[in-house]
């Protein structure tokens, strides 16, 4: 499975994303965007050196081929420079 994103901030400071998502290389496509519409994040170490471990729960909606809503669980870690790497795990339902 692959999938692609493309992200932006409207004029409203709204965060939108659409995707293609690919399932078994081209037997599937899927095209919509997504909306973050929560963000709460926490800190669970901060380092003398600057950089910090956090968990963030995102909660997206959906349009398009996949209509829905998704809560993603995501483990950040952030570098001195402010940059993150990320993981997460994200469960989506169908409305």
């Amino acid at each position: 499975m692959t999938c692609f994103y493309n992200t932006m901030i409207n004029a409203h400071g709204i965060l939108t994303s659409s995707f293609l998502l690919n399932v078994q290389e081209g037997i599937m496509q899927l095209k919509g965007m997504f909306q973050i519409i929560d963000w709460k994040e926490s800190i669970e170490k901060s380092f003398d050196a600057g950089g910090k471990l956090t968990t963030a729960i995102v909660s997206l909606i959906y349009s398009g081929d996949i209509i829905g809503k998704s809560e993603v669980t995501f483990q950040m870690n952030y570098e001195t420079n402010g940059n993150a790497v990320l993981s997460g795990l994200s469960s989506l339902w169908e409305t």
